[in-house]
């Protein structure tokens, strides 16, 4: 189950910045951040468009939030780069079971 390390915007309100995968590898990394089931899917996006997951530290809730994104622009290509690696993620999970 992954682990979300999140930088708190307000208490019910948090912005994801790292989504740990493997917490048994790091028993601490349970204690920085909150444990959830999984990640819901992502949004689909334009092209000029990010998705930036946040959660409720609190309940644990996640969700995404769709912010606008020049394509030439350093984050949206770190976003289309997120969207590729979830793609593989998924290839990869299809092989393994």
């Amino acid at each position: 189950m992954p682990v979300l390390l999140y930088e708190e915007e307000t208490p019910e309100r948090a912005k994801v910045m790292l989504i740990h995968n493997q917490p048994d590898k790091d028993p601490e990394v349970r204690k920085k951040g909150i444990e959830i089931e999984k990640m819901p899917a992502k949004p689909d996006l334009a092209v000029d468009e990010k998705a930036l997951p946040y959660c409720n530290p609190k309940t644990g809730e996640v969700w995404y939030e769709v912010v606008e994104g020049s394509a030439d622009d350093p984050a949206a290509m770190a976003a289309q780069l997120d969207r590729i690696e979830d793609k593989l993620d998924q290839l990869i999970g299809l092989r393994v079971k």
